[in-house]
């Protein structure tokens, strides 16, 4: 599936936010097809600056979603079905925050 269904996803993700410096992902085999590859996988993320992410892909799910967030201070940049949405925050998070890299 990494290699068939999502290589795209995974293209967009490095583009948009760069190699990660850490990757721990579980992948099931077999989960929802009688198959001996993946057909569910999460990634949990980590880039050099500290910022965090979660890369979720499946064969197991119909109708499948296509959705990729980034959050960062002043909002949220969401990318679904061929729409770009950006939801401002009122408050940038980093004043209730101060503390955050």
């Amino acid at each position: 599936m990494l290699l068939n269904q999502s290589p795209h996803s995974i293209d967009l993700l490095q583009w948009l936010a760069g190699i990660p410096k850490r990757v721990r992902a579980f992948c099931e085999l077999g989960r929802s097809h009688n198959i001996e590859v993946e057909d569910d996988v999460t990634a949990y993320l980590e880039w050099e600056n500290g910022a965090t992410g979660v890369f979720l892909t499946s064969t197991c799910e119909a109708p499948g979603t296509g959705r990729q967030e980034i959050i960062g201070t002043q909002g949220k940049l969401v990318i679904e079905s061929g729409r770009i949405t950006f939801i401002r925050n009122r408050v940038p998070m980093d004043e209730f925050h101060p503390n955050q890299r």
